[in-house]
């Protein structure tokens, strides 16, 4: 596989079709373009879309295209886009399907876009100087500083272009992205694959993969009932040790250990019960104390940390300490407000706060699934 690196020639855009906006055939040296990578099941991407369009308006003389990949049904990107309307102010397609992939294994664009620049999830951005280099490479929540200092023609791309080099090698981007790459390989071959001595055997040769796969063997083991000790126990071990420092780690622990919605594991796994949500609660007050001491640990948008916030609410139930929760029922409530979500994703967090204040009020445990 060839790498696509900050400072590399842009590939080529291959889109099947053009959704909303004028169509582009391919990047034209001399433009500035901004490419964002999204699907319709991601929630994180939809909840970037305000900030893209007022970029967008901002900076009318770069182009913006928003590309669904990893998309089974097309139609489902029609549908959304057609309902969200003008709040949506840039460019969208699809991308172009690549022979002897599903829809959501991706197609051409995330072969050559994002699997070549090792991006390992969605949303994820590109900006594209008018000399048809890669300029920038993340996440679009972070785009605002380089793309005001590549038009402001501040930004230096060979300095960034070296820190990117170094950043890969320092934080082992193609290690962790080769066993993502591996675990997809494995569950294509056999849909019950010993994932967990797959993560096993990447951490024996490369131990710094543990932090950030912890949480991925976690979620394997829990799927087996009869693995409960171990995986409770490997949790702990996660909690305090390995993942302790890294609030991003501790926030996927909490989510493998309680659903966000209180829904139960896949398959014959074990249930959210209170061992499991004493253990996302520990994590999430780690969480809570390196945001203290860094609130740049975790950014969180309002739509994200309203999902936080619930999360810690439904997790706080669950462990029966319904009286902490409260504080972070309401603050899922007022985040979501600021973020604009549906009346139904408010009607549903507005009755966890019931719950949680019933719970105060008698003492008892009530289940912490709605809907």
């Amino acid at each position: 596989m060839q790498e696509l690196l900050v400072g590399d020639r842009a590939p080529g855009i291959r889109l099947a079709e053009f959704v909303k906006g004028a169509p582009l055939s391919d990047l034209v040296l001399g433009k500035l373009y901004v490419l964002e990578f999204w699907a319709t099941w991601c929630g994180p991407c939809q909840a970037n879309v305000p900030h893209l369009s007022d970029l967008q308006d901002k900076y009318p003389e770069a182009t913006f295209l928003g590309v669904a990949v990893m998309e089974p049904d097309m139609e489902a990107v029609r549908t959304f886009v057609a309902e969200m309307g003008d709040q949506i102010r840039y460019r969208i397609a699809i991308e172009e399907p690549l022979a002897g992939r599903s829809g959501r294994e991706g197609g051409s664009m995330t072969r050559h876009w994002l699997e070549s620049s090792y991006q390992r999830g969605i949303p994820a951005a590109f900006i594209v100087n008018p000399a048809g280099q890669i300029a920038w490479i993340g996440h679009p929540i972070d785009l605002d500083e380089p793309l005001a200092a590549i038009i402001n023609d501040s930004w230096d791309l060979d300095c960034k272009a070296q820190a990117h080099r170094q950043m890969l090698t320092a934080n082992h981007v193609r290690q962790k992205f080769h066993l993502q790459q591996e675990i997809k390989k494995a569950r294509a071959a056999d849909k019950d694959a010993n994932i967990v001595a797959v993560i096993d055997k990447a951490i024996a040769t490369d131990p710094i993969l543990e932090k950030e796969f912890g949480a991925q063997k976690l979620n394997e083991l829990m799927k087996d009932p009869g693995s409960k000790s171990s995986a409770l126990g490997y949790a702990a071990y996660l909690i305090d040790g390995v993942c302790r420092e890294d609030a991003q780690a501790l926030l996927l622990l909490s989510v493998v250990l309680f659903k966000p919605d209180g829904a139960p594991m896949q398959g014959n796994g074990l249930a959210p019960g209170a061992d499991c949500a004493r253990l996302a609660v520990k994590a999430m007050n780690r969480i809570e104390t390196l945001l203290r001491q860094d609130p740049s640990s975790a950014p969180m948008i309002p739509h994200v940390r309203m999902q936080y916030e619930e999360h810690f609410a439904r997790a706080l139930v669950a462990a029966g300490r319904a009286g902490e929760a409260l504080d972070h029922a309401e603050h899922a409530y007022r985040c979501g407000k600021e973020a604009g979500v549906s009346g139904d994703v408010l009607a549903k967090i507005d009755a966890l706060k019931t719950q949680c204040q019933g719970s105060q009020s008698f003492g008892t445990m009530t289940n912490p699934a709605f809907g």
